[in-house]
C-alpha cells in the first residue's frame, strides 16, 4: 500500500470568505464533461494572511451561463467588447476576488461562490452593479 501526503496548500477551502486582492495567472481553454467549451481561469492572492492562495474558477464560453465569462472579464478589463479575447489579456490583470460560502437548498452540499471586481473596488461600494457571483462547486 502506498502513503498519500496532500498538499493543501494552495486548497481553496483553505481560504474563508472575505475580498481578496488578486492577479490572474492562468487562463486555460477547457471542453467541461458536459461537452461545454470554457475557461478555467487562476487567480493568486498578492496581498494578507493568504497570499499566494490561488482560486480557481471555470467560466462557460457558451450556454446560458457564458454572461459569468463576461461580467469576470469586464472586471479586469473594462474595454471588453464581448468578443474574442486572447487569454494572454487576462494575465497578470489584477482584481478583487469575493469568497462567499453557501448551501443548496436541500442542504446537500455547500459550494462557494465566487465574484470579480474590479481592483480598484472597495468593501463599502455597492456591489448591485457588479458581478453576482460564480459558483465554484466544491
Amino acid at each position: 500500500m502506498g502513503i498519500l501526503k496532500p498538499n493543501y496548500n494552495n486548497s481553496i477551502e483553505q481560504v474563508p470568505a472575505g475580498i481578496y486582492t488578486a492577479a490572474i495567472v492562468s487562463a486555460t481553454p477547457i471542453t467541461t464533461k458536459s461537452g461545454t467549451t470554457a475557461v478555467k481561469v487562476e487567480s493568486k492572492i498578492t496581498e494578507g494572511p493568504y497570499k499566494d492562495k490561488v482560486i480557481p474558477v471555470t467560466l462557460p464560453l457558451e450556454g446560458k451561463a457564458a454572461g459569468f465569462f463576461k461580467n469576470f472579464v469586464l472586471a479586469v478589463k473594462p474595454d471588453y467588447q464581448g468578443r474574442e479575447i486572447a487569454t494572454e489579456d487576462l494575465i497578470g490583470r489584477p482584481l478583487k476576488i469575493k469568497v462567499m460560502t453557501s448551501t443548496y437548498p436541500n442542504g446537500a452540499r455547500s459550494y462557494l461562490k465566487i465574484a470579480a471586481f474590479p481592483a480598484s473596488f472597495d468593501e463599502g461600494q455597492n456591489t448591485t452593479q457588479s458581478q453576482e457571483g460564480i459558483r465554484n462547486e466544491m
